[in-house]
C-alpha cells in the first residue's frame, strides 16, 4: 500500500469498487487532490485476482508534477477479496477524467498512456507469477481483449467516461489487443 500520507486508502477504496464490480462516474469538480480517485476496474475470476486503477496527484511531485495512474491488486481467498499488494504506477494524462478523442502519448492510437506494471511472484501455494499493465483506450477503441500466456483471451472493461483499463494477468507473457466499433482489430500489444 501506498505510505504517502492521505494515499493509504486505496486497498478500502478499490474493495468498494470490487464489491460494486464497476467504477462510478467521474468525482465532481473540482477533483480532490488529497485522495486516490478510481479509474478503472479489471476482475480475472478464472485465477481469482483483480486490480483497480486510480489517479493521484502529485504523486511524485520530483518527478513530475499532475496526475499519475496506481494500479493495486487483489486476489479472492476465503470467500473474499483481499489486497494482494503487487501495486505498479506511471505518468498519465493531465486530465485523467474524460475520455479523449484520438491518443496524445502513444505511437499506437489505440492505446494511450500505457504502461507494464511489475511481475510479481505471489505467495499463493503454490506460487504463481503475475503481470499488471493500464493505460487510457481513446473513444475510436471499443474493445479490449488481453490473452495471457496459456492462450486464454477474455475481455477488458473500458470505464466508458474515461476510457481507462487495467489488467492484472496470470503468468509472464500476455497481448493486449484492441478492436474498433465494427470489430476490425486497430493493434495488438505484447508483453514479455
Amino acid at each position: 500500500m501506498l505510505t504517502t500520507p492521505g494515499w493509504d486508502d486505496t486497498e478500502r477504496l478499490g474493495l468498494e469498487v470490487l464489491a460494486a464490480r464497476h467504477v462510478a462516474g467521474p468525482p465532481p469538480e473540482p477533483r480532490r487532490p488529497d485522495r486516490p480517485h478510481p479509474l478503472a476496474l479489471d476482475v480475472n475470476a478464472a485465477h481469482g485476482i483483480a486490480a483497480v486503477s486510480f489517479a493521484i496527484f502529485d504523486m511524485y511531485p520530483d518527478i513530475a508534477r499532475g496526475w499519475w495512474c496506481e494500479a493495486v491488486t487483489f486476489s479472492f481467498r476465503d470467500g473474499q477479496w483481499c489486497y494482494a499488494g503487487g501495486e505498479s504506477d506511471n505518468s498519465t494524462t493531465p486530465d485523467p477524467f474524460s475520455r479523449p478523442d484520438r491518443a496524445t502519448n502513444s505511437v499506437h492510437g489505440w492505446c494511450d498512456w500505457h504502461s507494464n506494471g511489475g511481475l510479481g511472484e505471489w505467495t499463493d501455494d503454490p506460487p504463481e507469477e503475475r503481470h499488471t499493465f493500464f493505460g487510457i483506450a481513446p473513444a475510436g477503441t471499443a474493445r479490449l481483449t488481453v490473452t495471457d500466456a496459456e492462450g486464454s483471451a477474455r475481455d477488458l472493461l473500458i470505464t466508458p467516461w474515461n476510457g481507462a483499463y487495467v489488467a492484472v494477468v496470470a503468468g509472464a507473457h500476455s497481448t493486449l489487443t484492441g478492436y474498433d466499433r465494427r470489430g476490425d482489430v486497430l493493434g495488438s500489444l505484447s508483453f514479455r
